[in-house]
């Protein structure tokens, strides 16, 4: 039967989620586990390889399995062998064609930036910290340039010649909200994105430049022009892996 599984993860720990010789990852330990329930090596199916020190709060795997647990017995399990930053939120039964990436309609990723002047020893793992006040209506602006279908390659990483790097932005969102620790004060930015794909630290190029738009640094209005210009080199520099969580697939 295939089997569908939403995993949470802390990134600090780990190079990445695919496979790396020598060095420890997401997928790796995924892998491990399930041989150890299993008794045998599954080929997983991954949502979105996210890059070494990015979160997770629903990335999505699927496998085939046979085993005569109940999915809670199964989840319980898999979770007593994982680490303690990756861990299984839900298994469920799914149809034999679906498969975790190219089933997915579209992914969701959030950053968080925690904008004051001090850091937080309890999110510092977690977000950007940037003293410097930043202009919340100017980045808002910049974020409805990147609406609609683009050619992103003025924020895709390097070596990615010879791909599409052509994708749709459903919705992009900046607000501010409330450190969980600190109510009274609304310090964290949240930057919500949406797409059908991203291309590889995409997310990460996007956010470096609403910041930079943030610092009043670069107009909002050069947005546009830096996606149709297709240089890198015009757009901000990539914004720290910590802050970045992938948030939700939708199937």
């Amino acid at each position: 039967m295939k089997l569908k599984a939403i995993i949470q993860y802390s990134g600090k720990n780990y190079n990445g989620y695919s496979r790396q010789d020598k060095k420890p990852t997401i997928e790796a330990a995924l892998e491990k586990a399930l041989i150890i329930l299993l008794k045998r090596k599954p080929a997983i199916s991954v949502a979105g390889r996210t890059d070494a020190g990015v979160h997770a709060m629903g990335q999505v795997i699927s496998f085939k399995a046979k085993v005569g647990l109940s999915s809670g017995e199964m989840r319980y399990r898999l979770n007593s062998i994982l680490p303690s930053d990756i861990q299984v939120r839900k298994i469920q039964k799914v149809d034999d064609d679906f498969d975790a990436r190219r089933s997915a309609m579209a992914r969701q990723y959030v950053y968080y930036i925690l904008n004051r002047r001090y850091p937080s020893v309890i999110h510092d793992d977690f977000c950007f910290t940037y003293a410097k006040k930043m202009n919340m209506t100017e980045m808002k602006k910049s974020a409805k340039s990147f609406l609609g279908v683009h050619n992103f390659e003025a924020f895709s990483a390097s070596g990615a010649e010879g791909k599409s790097l052509v994708r749709e932005i459903l919705s992009f969102k900046v607000e501010n909200k409330s450190d969980f620790f600190d109510v009274a004060n609304k310090d964290m930015i949240k930057v919500t994105v949406k797409a059908n794909a991203f291309l590889y630290r995409m997310v990460r190029n996007m956010v470096g430049t609403l910041i930079e738009v943030g610092l009043s640094n670069t107009e909002a209005k050069e947005v546009k022009e830096i996606l149709k210009s297709k240089d890198r080199g015009k757009a901000g520099a990539k914004a720290a892996a910590k802050g970045l969580f992938l948030e939700k697939v939708f199937y």
